[in-house]
């Protein structure tokens, strides 16, 4: 027994939660021509389109990051539900074979 409770339920819905951060990031507009819009300052213009391309970077990333830990879990749900089916299955065959016994 691994010693602490397991909701599998909550595990699934953490892991859909994780698919649709893409969509959520995806989402989040992004200007390609920012740099050509007229701030009036060509310095601030330049440092906004640089943090703007820096964050898209970056959910891009995340977003790439949520997709792997979405399978990873969805990996471990399932090695924990066949592990849990085989250690049943185990359990019933002792209970079986002990209750021919004593009969």
């Amino acid at each position: 027994m691994l010693g602490f409770t397991v909701d599998l339920d909550e595990l699934l819905d953490a892991a859909r939660s994780l698919e649709g951060l893409p969509a959520i990031i995806g989402s989040i507009p992004r200007d390609p021509d920012f740099q050509h819009t007229k701030v009036g300052d060509s310095a601030l213009a330049t440092a906004m389109n640089d943090m703007r391309n820096s964050t898209a970077r970056a959910t891009d990333t995340l977003a790439e990051n949520a997709k792997e830990s979405a399978r990873r879990l969805r990996q471990t749900v399932t090695a924990y539900q066949d592990t849990d089916s085989a250690h049943r299955r185990r359990m019933n065959a002792g209970a079986t074979a002990d209750a021919g016994l004593s009969s």
